[in-house]
């Protein structure tokens, strides 16, 4: 006769540091997938920042969650002060973001431009080492 053969189990996602404050750069479409990623590894963003006008802003607030705030084209004073108030300690988003990064002196993530892997379960992989990584360098409170 035949036999089963369970499939393997799924492994638990990865943790992070619980004390990460994170604000995600992104546009719409990128943001949900970013913030259920960081939501699946009980560390969704603090603050998502989007370049446009989501179709769906109830979308990304469920994706991000409760205590998750989100800022829809802001200023740049705009964006200053909600980082500062935040008490963010990171920043996925591209290289336009650097210098909020570097005026705080926190590390900032490059997510946008291809030079890293960010999809799929190596994605996964290499995100989760590269925030770990972020994280062993910076002081949490």
């Amino acid at each position: 006769g035949r036999t089963y053969d369970p499939p393997p189990a799924i492994p638990a996602p990865p943790s992070l540091p619980g004390r990460l404050r994170i604000a995600l750069f992104s546009g719409p479409a990128r943001a949900v997938a970013f913030s259920e990623f960081l939501s699946g590894l009980h560390c969704p963003p603090r603050l998502v920042i989007l370049d446009l006008m989501p179709p769906s802003p109830e979308r990304i607030r469920q994706a991000a969650g409760p205590d998750s705030e989100i800022l829809i084209m802001p200023a740049s004073r705009e964006i200053e002060d909600h980082l500062d108030r935040a008490g963010i300690n990171l920043i996925l988003g591209g290289l336009l973001e650097r210098p909020f990064a570097v005026s705080r002196n926190i590390p900032s993530i490059d997510v946008m431009h291809a030079s890293q892997v960010t999809f799929g379960y190596g994605g996964e992989e290499n995100l989760v080492r590269r925030i770990r990584e972020a994280a062993s360098r910076m002081v949490l409170d």
